[in-house]
C-alpha cells in the first residue's frame, strides 16, 4: 500500500491544473478530489461492493484514512459525496485522465509491452426492465398505456424495431440464454503482465468487440 500511494501521489500531484479547472476558487471548502479518487482506487482494490460500504470503512480502518488523507479527527464523508461529484469527475474526464497517467507509467517502467494484448468483453445488464420496450415508430394517439405496449406475448422483438424508454441506449443481448437489455463492458490487458491498459463501455451488439478493440488500440497508441 505505501509503494501505491506514493506512485498515486506523485500522478494525482501532476494533476493539480486539472483540478484546479473543474473546481472553483469560491464557495465554501469541500472534499479533496484526490481524496475521491483514492477511495474509488480503495474500493477496487479490496473489492469492497458499494460506495457505502466503502464509507463506513473508511469510518474506522486507519489504514484506509491514511491512504485518502483524511485526519483521524474528522467524520468520514457520506456516500453522498460520490455522487455530487460524479458529473464533474465525468465532464472533467478526471478519473479516466488518472488513468491513463497510471498506463503511461507502465509504460514508461516497462510493465506494459507494446506487441501483445488481449481483449475480453462481457454485459453489464441495465436495471430497464422488459416491460420498458416499446417499438420505435408507434402510434401517436396511443395513450401510452404500458400494460397494453408491454404484452409482447406473441411479438418478434429486436434492436431495430424496439427500444427502452428508460435505458434508451441500452439494447437486448445475450451470450448464451434469454436476450437481455445491456451494455457491452470491453477490457483490454496486456497479454504478458495481464495488467488492465484500456476499459470500454459502449453499445452493445454482435460487432461490438472487434469495434472496440480497435478503438483501444489507438487509445493506447496515444498514450
Amino acid at each position: 500500500m505505501r509503494a501505491i500511494k506514493s506512485r498515486c501521489d506523485a500522478i494525482l500531484k501532476g494533476m493539480s491544473r486539472d483540478f484546479n479547472k473543474a473546481y472553483g476558487r469560491t464557495g465554501r471548502v469541500g472534499i479533496p478530489p484526490e481524496s475521491l479518487i483514492k477511495a474509488l482506487l480503495l474500493r477496487a482494490r479490496f473489492a469492497i461492493p458499494s460506495e457505502r460500504r466503502l464509507c463506513e470503512a473508511c469510518s474506522f480502518n486507519i489504514l484506509y484514512r491514511w491512504f485518502i488523507d483524511w485526519p483521524i479527527e474528522q467524520p468520514m464523508w457520506t456516500p453522498e459525496a460520490f455522487s455530487m461529484n460524479r458529473d464533474r469527475f465525468e465532464r472533467h474526464d478526471l478519473v479516466n485522465k488518472f488513468f491513463q497517467r497510471v498506463v503511461s507509467e507502465g509504460i514508461t517502467d516497462g510493465l506494459i509491452g507494446d506487441d501483445r494484448f488481449s481483449v475480453d468483453g462481457t454485459l453489464i445488464r441495465s436495471l430497464a426492465g422488459h416491460k420498458s420496450i416499446k417499438p420505435i415508430k408507434h402510434d401517436e394517439n396511443d395513450d401510452d398505456d404500458r400494460n397494453g405496449w408491454s404484452s409482447f406475448k406473441g411479438q418478434k422483438r429486436s434492436n431495430t424495431t424496439h427500444r427502452s424508454v428508460v435505458d434508451p441506449e441500452a439494447r437486448l443481448m445475450s451470450k448464451g440464454g434469454a436476450a437481455h437489455l445491456s451494455h457491452a463492458l470491453h477490457v483490454m490487458t496486456d497479454a504478458r503482465t495481464g495488467l488492465c491498459v484500456c476499459v470500454s463501455v459502449n453499445t452493445a451488439d454482435g460487432r461490438c468487440e472487434r469495434r472496440n478493440a480497435l478503438m483501444m488500440l489507438d487509445r493506447v497508441r496515444g498514450i
